[in-house]
Formats: C-alpha cells, structure tokens, sequence
C-alpha cells in the first residue's frame, strides 16, 4: 500500500527527505525498480563499512561479498512494486565482510514521489543478531528447564519406590 505524500508546494520536499534518512539510525537503501542503489544512509555505510560511491550504482545483488543475492529475497522484492506490497521481516544470516556473522531483518516497500519518473524501493534493514542469540539461549534454558525437571521427577519416583518397599517389608 502506498499514499501519495501531501506537501508544501514552497517547501523542499527532497532536502527534507534527504535530512530524515540522515537522521534515521536504521541502515537504509533507495533502490531503483532493477534493484540498483540510488542512495544508502550514512547508517547503512556505517554498519557495512562500504563508501556510498563504492555502493550508488550497484546491483543490491551485488554488494559485499553475495549476501543479499538470495533467491527468495529476489522474488520478493522484485514483486513490491508491481505488486503494491511490502515485504516485511525477511531474515538474512550470514557472514558480512568486516563485521561477521549477523542476522538481519529486511523490510521493504514501493516510495513514490514527484520528482522520480517510477516509483522506487525503500529497504530497511536491521541488525537482529542479539536477539536471534537471546532467543537461542532462552530455548537452550527452556531445554535444561525441561530435562532438570524430568530428573527431578525421575529421582522423586525412585525414591518414592524405595519408600514403598521398605514399607512392605
């Protein structure tokens, strides 16, 4: 879904775009309708330690070393702006240059402004590695939790067991 966005006719609508992806501290890429990047936030060249004339231009599918070239990612997001859709909490993992391995959680969706003859794409992508790692080490706890209590109640029969035979003797 997208909505038309109202502006002041005297107002600059693409330096206050500009300034607010500036400020936005998400790594943030425009992508043009062939998926290459039109531009990238300061967050995004921060995060992935790329220059943005190393990355403006480029294929998404390109950059790094292939870790946005998945299959799936492709369809979906080559089906946003056809489609009128998003793309919301697509997770990627993998090992990034220069800063390792991480999971990232990818949103997209069609942007559509006056001075762009086509609608474009604007993907957001966020670092969920801490949590993903969160996650992991409270169903690793849920586990012992589980298999603990198992114990428990296993020593707790046996013991109940013994009880029971020393009173029938």
């Amino acid at each position: 879904m997208t909505a038309a966005i109202t502006s002041d006719p005297g107002h600059h609508a693409p330096t206050l775009g500009s300034a607010i992806v500036n400020t936005i501290r998400l790594p943030l890429l425009v992508l043009n309708g062939e998926m290459r990047v039109i531009a990238l936030s300061p967050s995004f060249s921060q995060t992935f330690r790329v220059l943005p004339e190393e990355t403006t231009g480029r294929l998404l599918f390109d950059l790094g070393n292939g870790q946005w070239d998945i299959s799936a990612l492709r369809h979906l997001l080559k089906n946003v702006i056809p489609g009128h859709t998003t793309m919301e909490a697509f997770e990627v993992e993998h090992e990034f240059p220069d800063i390792g391995h991480r999971v990232m959680s990818l949103d997209a969706r069609e942007i559509r402004h006056p001075e762009a003859e086509r609608p474009e794409l604007l993907l957001v992508i966020e670092d969920i590695t801490e949590r993903r790692a969160i996650d992991r080490e409270k169903q690793d706890l849920l586990r012992q939790k589980e298999l603990l209590l198992k114990e428990t109640q296993h020593r707790i029969n046996n013991s109940l067991q013994i009880i029971a035979n020393i009173l029938l003797l």
